[in-house]
Formats: structure tokens, sequence, C-alpha cells
């Protein structure tokens, strides 16, 4: 008896070290993360890019590379052996959903989408913060996107002219850097005078303070456009005029790696139409074709004195009187309220040249520089999709004596495409952590000796 106790001894401490092991591993596994990982792929089997992969129930989404590959990690603090629905969607696809069960490790969900064009529901965001399905919005919205404006403009709404249906898009000022006027349908007085017709501009969900030329064209991603009475029930008083919704680009559905985009345009300004100056003229001259000749007689006879046109100019604006200098009157020069008549414009005519001509458009115009370049990128790396650009306009306009207009705009959009781990929350308040999870104090536990 007494040599079998060793031996039962050593039994229990093999059952105990197995125990601690299995423990040890069932908390391992507890406490690893769920890694999803597919491929979206369409009918013919081939990849699908920019396929919207989310988790409904965790608030989860990533979306498809050019590979047509997807990988969504879930944090260990959310992972406790859950069945949830994990969903695919794509425009022009019908949408699928498949149940998984979120366990510590990884696992392969593969998708194939089938077309359905007919069901495919347009999206808008009608300055909501999650997008509404076109068919359950109660007004009219019209939507356009990047890939209906190929020519990028000088100004994010010049650009939607002949695009929106009830929409008057006019440049009313020809000043460089000025915004065009817009009225949407509902109010049309041409005079507005004491009240505003134009529409309430918002951008990514801000209302927009500054004016639209200072809105980088190349950064927009989407438009919606809500007219009449039905955004003033959205936005109140301020949006009598409609809505302009605009969204810029994001790096949401962004594939993996960098892409970059640069785009220069260069033009020059200058008047677009001229008008010919007269060069010939009845007024008579002298002999050397240099002066006018003056609408006095000496000895019976008219034109008996010649004035220098130059020499007249400075005796009547160079002179300091209290009253206007009387400007000496030429010989066949009638003016406005003088027309001569019939009898007096017979054999007169157009044959003799002015000595000088002064053309005031071409004194106060130029021809100057118009520029545009713009630089940007787009990508996402491991779990953030970006969005960078960065943009330098000149209009230098075609007046002397004004600067013209310049824009220099920056823009970054970061878009976490999957969960936050919990570590990286634990300084946020308790309403940001998983119901599931109590909110830590701050300070460290203490455990009690052994």
């Amino acid at each position: 008896m007494n040599s079998l106790a060793p031996s039962r001894r050593g039994l229990w401490c093999a059952a105990v070290v197995l125990l601690s092991v299995a423990g040890a591993a069932s908390a391992s596994a507890q406490a690893q993360s769920a890694v999803i990982s597919g491929r979206v792929t369409t009918p013919s089997g081939q990849p699908l890019q920019g396929a919207n992969v989310f988790i409904t129930e965790m608030n989860i989404s990533v979306g498809s590379n050019a590979a047509g590959r997807y990988v969504i990690t879930v944090p260990a603090q959310r992972v406790s052996g859950q069945t949830v629905q994990l969903r695919v969607r794509s425009i022009g696809y019908k949408p699928i959903a498949k149940p998984v069960t979120l366990a510590g490790g990884s696992q392969t969900v593969d998708f194939a989408l089938t077309e359905d064009v007919n069901r495919l529901d347009e999206v808008v965001v009608t300055g909501v913060a999650a997008g509404t399905a076109a068919r359950n919005v109660p007004f009219a919205v019209s939507h356009i996107d990047s890939t209906q404006m190929p020519v990028i403009g000088a100004n994010a709404v010049q650009q939607l002219q002949g695009k929106i249906a009830g929409a008057t898009i006019s440049q009313a000022s020809g000043r460089p850097g000025a915004a065009p006027a817009v009225v949407l349908r509902g109010p049309t007085s041409i005079n507005a005078s004491g009240r505003n017709q134009g529409p309430l501009y918002i951008v990514d969900g801000i209302l927009l303070q500054g004016s639209t030329p200072d809105l980088n064209p190349n950064d927009i991603e989407s438009v919606e456009v809500v007219k009449g009475a039905a955004a003033a029930s959205l936005y109140g008083a301020r949006a009598g005029g409609g809505v302009i919704n605009i969204t810029t680009k994001t790096g949401r559905t962004a594939s993996e790696g960098v892409k970059v985009g640069v785009r220069t345009e260069y033009g020059r300004n200058d008047i677009p139409h001229e008008f010919a100056l007269a060069s010939e003229t009845a007024l008579p001259f002298d002999p050397t074709g240099q002066y006018y000749c003056a609408n006095v007689a000496a000895g019976g006879s008219a034109c008996g004195r010649y004035i220098d046109m130059a020499t007249e100019a400075r005796r009547i604006n160079d002179v300091p009187t209290p009253n206007a200098i009387a400007p000496q009157s030429f010989l066949h020069d009638f003016g406005i309220a003088n027309n001569p008549n019939r009898y007096r414009s017979l054999m007169m005519f157009q044959a003799n040249s002015f000595p000088q001509t002064y053309d005031q458009v071409e004194q106060s115009t130029k021809t100057d520089n118009w520029t545009n370049t713009n630089v940007d990128l787009r990508g996402k790396t491991g779990n953030t999709g970006y969005f960078a650009s960065a943009g330098y306009a000149k209009q230098a306009g075609a007046f002397e004596f004004l600067r013209g207009y310049e824009r220099g705009s920056a823009r970054l959009n970061l878009n976490p495409l999957a969960g936050v781990r919990r570590s990286a929350c634990d300084g946020l308040a308790g309403s940001f952590l998983h119901p599931e999870q109590p909110a830590r104090s701050g300070k460290p536990e203490r455990k009690p000796a052994v």
C-alpha cells in the first residue's frame, strides 16, 4: 500500500497540470481575435472591387480590394462565440447574408454575387447621418456623382449646370472667383432685392459658411440637390431656396495600396470680343493732317484756326478752375443733340484719318495666366482608408489693377474601415465601450496575494 502512494500522488499532479494547461489554452483561445477573410466575385468568377462587406450587429464594415479580397478583424474583447450575419452588397448586384459564428482564430467566407439591376435601390444622404433608399424619401432628390462630372470646373457649383432639372445656374459676374447665381425650382422672381433666392450649401453635413469658390471641385465625390419646400421641412427657413448637399471624397471604398492622381490645367485670360475703333472721320484737318479745323470764321470763311487735340485736352482737364471749361467745337462735329440735316450732310464722307486714336479698353485690360493644379492620394493602410489632396488655382483676370483670385486648398479624410481594438479605447468614456465590458477606472487592479 505504501508503494502505491507515490504513484497515486504523481497521477493527481499530472491531472492538475493537464487541467491547468487546458484552462490556459482555453483562455488563450478566448483571448484571440476573430479574423474573417474571403473573396467577393461576380457570377463569372471575376473579382469584384469596392464591395461593402459588413456586420451590422457590430458596426464593422470593410471594402474589397482589386482582387476582390477582404479581411475583417473583430477584437478579442468582442468575441464570445456569438452568431452574427456577415453581409455583402455592391451596386448592381443582389445583397447576400451568411451566418458566421465568431470564435478566436481565422475563418474564410467567400461570396459570389449575382447581378440584379432591376432591384437596385439608389441611396441618397439628404443631410442625415446614414444613407436612405431613394424610394423611401417623400420628395425628389437629384443626385450626381464624380462620374457624371468628367470635366472639372473652376467652381464646385458651376459644373452642375445642365445636370440638375429645374436648376438655373448662371455666371452673373465675370470677376475672377465670383460665385455663380443659383435658383432652384420654387422662388423665381427676377427682382430679389432684400431677400436671398440662393440655396443652402452643406458640405459633409456642415453648413458652408464661406463661398463655393473656396471649395476645391476636385475633392467632390457626389452632389445631392433638394428643391422647393421639401428642403425647408428638413433644414428650416434658411433652406427656402433649396439645398445643395456636397459630399467630398473619402477612403471608405479604397483598395489596398496608394493611388496618386495629378491634374493640371493652364490657360490665358483675355477679353473674348473686341469692337474695332473708328479710324476714319468727316472732320476736316490742316494740310498736314495733324490739326483739327476749328468751327470759327476768319475773314468770312470757316476753318479759320487749327487746334491740336492734345493741347485742347490739357486746356480743359489740367487748368484748375471753379467751373468746367467749355471745349472748342470743330467743323462738322455736330454731336448727338445737333445732328446735321439732309442738306448739310450731303457730300460729307468719312475719308480723313484720325492722326491719333485712343483705345480705353486696351489700356485697362491685360492678358494673363489661368492655372489649376491638384494632387491627390487615395488608398488604404491596414484598417484605415484615407484621401488626401492639395490644390492651387489662380485666375489673374483680364483687367489691370486687379489682383484676381487665388485659392490654395488641402484636405485629409481618414476612415477607419474596421472596429478599433479595445485597448485603444481605454481612455474614452464608458459609453464608447462594448455593453458587455465595464468601464475601467484608470487605476491598476490590485490582485490578492497568493
